[in-house]
């Protein structure tokens, strides 16, 4: 099972590089409404979260939701 879950951050993080959103986020700056023109931003929100529970991206819940680049620090 843990196999299945590497593959699915595997092909989500894939997907974002794709469609270029780290530049995206990072030309927006941190609390900026993210929209790409996505033909269904309900997929590219779940693909967003599914990275950020990875900590690849960091979430700011509202409406709509708000995502940014990490920092790279250890938070722990």
């Amino acid at each position: 099972m843990e196999l299945v879950n590497m593959i699915s951050v595997l092909m989500a993080l894939t997907a974002a590089i794709r469609l270029d959103v780290p530049a995206k986020l990072w030309a927006r700056g941190a609390n900026a409404p993210f929209a790409t023109g996505h033909p269904n931003p309900f997929v590219l929100e779940r693909l967003l979260r599914l990275l950020t529970s990875c900590s690849v991206f960091c979430e700011h819940k509202g409406s709509p939701r708000h995502f940014a680049l990490t920092t790279g620090d250890d938070e722990s």
